[in-house]
């Protein structure tokens, strides 16, 4: 049997008795999500008819869930009224739990959709598409992304230097003749240059 352990603990012994030639058992322990982080005494204890008991004691130690968050690249550069994209990535340290992705605070103008909004079982990245109104002025924008499961949070930043946007003009025909009191037409085109 084992003892000792704390609420949100199991364990199972196979196999639960010894015989023969046989002189070892495998011991599975189960850690529920609930239980704290720190160690354990745990105690095996075992009888036999004829000889009693004996009892071996071993430590188990109960890490923290938690995962990292991290952004490639991590700093973009766009003119205003376009956007561009950064790859938001996890790494799981025991958490099995989703982590979904926000953005914390994200400067005015600036708006980001992930895709997917929530990191589940084995998908860890999401593409960040992230968006600059044609208003934002020239400059650089630190974004928060955050990265929230259940009482977890982590956060990293994408840096977004947003340039004025450039546009060139241009003229069809590039000239007109006009006889007097007449009238004439021109296309103006307006081409961005980023």
């Amino acid at each position: 049997t084992v003892e000792g352990m704390p609420t949100g603990v199991t364990a199972t012994v196979a196999p639960t008795q010894l015989t023969g030639a046989t002189t070892g058992a495998t011991v599975t322990v189960n850690v529920a999500s609930t239980v704290a982080a720190g160690t354990y005494p745990i105690t095996v204890r075992a009888s036999a008819t004829g000889v009693g008991t004996a009892t071996a004691t071993y430590s188990l130690t109960v890490t923290a869930s938690n995962f990292t968050i991290s952004a490639t690249p991590a700093a973009l550069t766009t003119p205003a009224g376009a956007s561009g994209t950064s790859s938001i990535a996890i790494v799981r340290n025991s958490l099995t739990t989703d982590v979904a992705l926000t953005l914390v605070n994200p400067p005015a103008g600036i708006t980001g959709v992930f895709t997917p909004a929530t990191l589940t079982g084995t998908t860890l990245t999401s593409s960040l598409a992230l968006s600059v109104a044609g208003t934002v002025a020239a400059g650089t924008y630190p974004v928060t992304v955050q990265g929230t499961s259940g009482s977890l949070t982590q956060t990293t930043a994408v840096n977004v230097t947003v340039t004025a946007a450039a546009v060139s003009l241009s003229v069809v025909p590039a000239s007109l003749s006009i006889q007097q009191g007449g009238s004439g037409q021109a296309t103006l085109n307006a081409t961005r240059t980023n």
